[in-house]
């Protein structure tokens, strides 16, 4: 859509295009359906929300934006007449651009420590500069908000920054809620960079599946990345799948499919790969053998 108004315009102008298009969202939609349509096209390189439609009239609609800036994150509205001068203050900092390592992760611990939920969308866009020490601070007060982090979260999976694509699955996968499976499945199989399909794969491991058909589409998947191009995601596919075995999510088919792919990865080009499938198959062992102790008794 972009191409077709811009034409042969800048680079520049086809990102300011972008960040001025909107998701039409209508008032019917449940807030997972929205978490959903916010997550959706997240491997694109320019990522253009798509439009969900569940209803034949819209009775009343919002538009809902972002596009990432300097800081990778998205573009949100702060009520901070709601909000102490104490974390405001902070909030500013951060959205102005920190020009201190240190001032950023003391702005990290205010606004994370303050446990006002409007600040969600600021804690994401901290997951966009280069300070682990802030975005893990960040991901562990998202993380403890629970499913009320979820849509801010999948607006960072589809930020135009990889670093927060990656941070973003991270915390979706520790909160765990299974409504996630279709993005994370998404990244994993198609993800831009390695560092955002291992996310995606660490995060199908941890996931809270509810019913067995999701759990097998997120098994048939990781199966499928054994044969990954890149070691990290060959890597982290092993550790995924013995969190799986490890909560008894798996038919008898499929563990003797995933002890195949693991006596195929013991010879796997890298040998970080090899040994961590070779660990997988001494956990797989030992929780075998703990069950078989189980039923006996």
């Amino acid at each position: 859509a972009a191409e077709k108004l811009l034409g042969n315009e800048s680079r520049n102008r086809y990102q300011k295009c972008f960040k001025k298009m909107a998701l039409f969202v209508t008032s019917g939609l449940t807030k997972f359906d929205q978490s959903y349509a916010l997550g959706y096209s997240v491997t694109s390189r320019y990522r253009v929300l798509t439009q969900i439609q569940r209803q034949k009239q819209f009775r009343r609609a919002h538009f809902v934006f972002f596009m990432s800036g300097v800081n990778g994150g998205i573009d949100y509205e702060i009520d901070f007449e709601s909000i102490p001068k104490s974390v405001s203050d902070q909030i500013r900092y951060v959205q102005e651009g920190p020009d201190s390592p240190t001032a950023l992760i003391e702005a990290a611990h205010a606004i994370a420590h303050s446990d006002i939920p409007d600040v969600l969308p600021v804690l994401v866009d901290m997951l966009g500069f280069n300070n682990p020490i802030a975005a893990n601070i960040a991901i562990d007060a998202l993380v403890q908000s629970g499913d009320a982090s979820i849509p801010f979260l999948l607006q960072g999976v589809g930020a135009f920054n990889y670093a927060v694509n990656a941070y973003a699955l991270r915390a979706l996968g520790r909160i765990g809620n299974p409504s996630v499976l279709d993005v994370c499945m998404e990244c994993a199989a198609g993800g831009p960079i390695p560092n955002v399909r291992r996310a995606a794969v660490n995060a199908l491991g941890l996931l809270k599946y509810e019913d067995s058909d999701s759990c097998t589409l997120a098994i048939e998947l990781l199966l499928k990345l054994c044969n990954d191009p890149d070691w990290s995601v060959r890597y982290s596919v092993f550790a995924a799948l013995s969190k799986f075995y490890a909560r008894d999510k798996l038919t008898d088919e499929q563990v003797l499919r995933i002890e195949s792919a693991i006596e195929d990865a013991s010879d796997d080009s890298d040998p970080a790969v090899a040994a961590r499938a070779g660990l997988c198959k001494v956990q797989f062992r030992k929780l075998s053998l703990s069950t078989s102790a189980d039923k006996r008794l």
